[in-house]
């Protein structure tokens, strides 16, 4: 488990780049820009992570695992209803993720509880 300096300068790095990867895309986002805006020099930056592969990476498996973990859930509570529910119930939970997916990408993306 990473110390509280340790996690905070994950945090900053994380931070910056998710901000530089929703901006740019992956390919057009600048590590140079990375390690500026979290305030952290390249050598500390590559005692993290090897490459910017690496740290998206890293990133949308933090997302994907919170995705999965959402649904999962869902599918939990959907199949305690009955049948007639169960798909009312689906429907609105669908409806729900594509409006803040429309809405609001980035939340979906990288602003997790």
């Amino acid at each position: 488990m990473p110390d509280t300096k340790e996690q905070s300068t994950l945090e900053l790095i994380h931070k910056a780049a998710k901000a530089e990867f929703m901006e740019k895309g992956f390919l057009a986002a600048s590590l140079r820009n990375i390690v500026k805006t979290a305030g952290v020099t390249t050598r500390a930056f590559y005692g993290y992570y090897g490459s910017k592969e690496a740290l998206f990476e890293a990133i949308v498996g933090e997302t994907a695992e919170y995705v999965l973990h959402m649904v999962c859930g869902t599918i939990d509570d959907l199949e305690k209803l009955p049948g007639e529910a169960q798909t009312e119930q689906a429907g609105k939970h669908f409806w729900a993720l594509n409006l803040a997916e429309k809405n609001n990408s980035s939340y979906m993306v990288f602003d997790m509880p």
